[in-house]
Formats: C-alpha cells, structure tokens, sequence
C-alpha cells in the first residue's frame, strides 16, 4: 500500500508541475479524499462557520491533505498548513500549487508562528487525537488575534445507542486519544481564552449511526467510498431525525476572547 502512495504522489508531483494539468490534478485528489460521507458533511459545516473573506490570514492545523485549503485560498485568504506528516504536507503542496498556500511540519503543541498574526484556524478532526489537548488549544489562542475564530470538529460520540465496542474500535483504529462531550470542550476552550458562539452536532439520527458504525467496522477502507452516495443521501435527512446535544461529530465556532498566559 505505501509503495502505490509513492507511486500516486510521484504521478500527481508531475502533472501538478505542468500548469495545464493542475486541475485535474486537484480535482483527482478532491474526488478520493471527499468520496467519504463524513468527511463531505463536514466539510460543509466547517465553511458555514469559517466564512472565509479576502485579505484573511487563516492556519489549518493538522492540515492533512489540506484539499478544503484550496476553497479557502480561494476566497483571496493566505493559508498557512501545518503537520506532523511530511508525506500529508508533499500532497497538500502538490494541490495547493497556484494558490497562497504555504506548508510547514510541526507540533500543534508548540506552533512555529509567532503570536497574534492569524485571524482564523481551522483545526479539523484532529484535536482529539493530540494527548496535550489543552496545551494546543493555548497555542491557538497565542498564534490568533484578539477577536480572531477558531474552528473545531471532533469526534464526541454521544449518540445514545453507541456500542462500547464501537467506541473502542474507532479508538483504536483511529488513534482516538479523547472523545468530547460538549461541557468537556467548552471548559477546555474556555480555560484557553475562548468563548463559544456556536455548536453543532453531526451524525445523529439512527441512519447516519447505522453507516458510521458500518464505516468503523470497515475501517474506513475502500468498501466506504463505494457506499458514499447512498450513505451522504440518506445521512443529510438528520435534520429531519436528529436528536438534539449528540451525536459522532461535534462542529464548534469559538472566538478569542483573552489571551492566555
């Protein structure tokens, strides 16, 4: 499986290299990386909140692939990327190409920016796979101006009717440090100079339960993807049958409201 990443990110490297073919190749990794219901739902949530405006300075911490960047950069932002993952940062840099948008490797614990330059981060289903959470909240408080957003989704899974068998599989597979209740996590933020404006909770009706249980149990592989356009359908009539104050996901706007020593 590494072997035919390699290959990939070679192949997409080279066609990002000649400008005619750099749509495509953004459009190639677009398509693998949102043929996943959850991650498509959430991503949709996460540009509600955003509202990204030209001149903005944004970091993405944890960026991953950084493909959600690209709209962002769009939008006339400078974005800054950081991760821990070198092979993450060489795709985000190979889709980014054209755009204002750098990458850079480190720890959310302790951010190679200097303090009060940003005025939003985006830090997307990552959080809760950092053993310092609280530490990295701070340093998003410290790297964003007075006034400036944060933008959170983790996993929370508080659906009623989650298996603790379930729950420790995604754990497991995933490197799932901390779940979050929605107390637990406005305390953090609160205790890191933020102030909550808005929340929201993701997969909570019983049919986006049965496929995000179904998701964990093929750990999210392949057989996923195929499923996405059954699974987003049906998943987005959660408004229509969610339960409010739970759920898998948990989607939180907060702003910087002190710094924090």
């Amino acid at each position: 499986m590494r072997n035919i990443e390699t290959i990939g990110l070679r192949f997409l490297t080279f066609l990002s290299s000649l400008k005619p073919f750099r749509a495509l190749c953004r459009a190639i990794v677009s398509f693998i990386y949102f043929a996943d219901f959850i991650k498509l739902r959430e991503i949709r949530i996460v540009r509600k909140f955003l509202k990204p405006e030209r001149g903005e300075r944004v970091v993405d911490i944890a960026c991953g692939w950084g493909v959600y960047n690209i709209y962002i950069a769009k939008k006339g932002c400078q974005v800054f990327e950081l991760d821990r993952s070198q092979r993450a940062l060489k795709l985000a840099n190979v889709i980014s190409k054209g755009y204002d948008c750098s990458q850079q490797i480190g720890d959310a614990t302790a951010l190679p920016y200097r303090s009060n330059v940003f005025d939003k981060c985006t830090c997307i289903c990552a959080l809760e796979h950092f053993i310092d959470d609280q530490k990295a909240l701070t340093e998003m408080n410290r790297v964003l101006k007075l006034g400036g957003i944060l933008i959170l989704t983790v996993d929370s899974f508080t659906y009623r009717g989650i298996s603790d068998d379930i729950k420790e599989r995604h754990a497991r597979v995933c490197h799932v440090v901390n779940y979050y209740t929605y107390p637990l996590l406005e305390d953090k933020l609160r205790k890191a100079g933020f102030s909550v404006e808005e929340k929201m909770f993701l997969f909570n009706s019983p049919i986006s339960s049965f496929f995000y249980s179904l998701a964990i149990k093929l750990q999210f592989g392949y057989c996923v993807k195929l499923l996405f356009p059954i699974a987003y359908g049906l998943t987005i009539l959660d408004r229509f049958w969610k339960r409010n104050n739970e759920g898998y996901h948990l989607v939180i706007k907060a702003r910087k409201a002190s710094a924090v020593a």
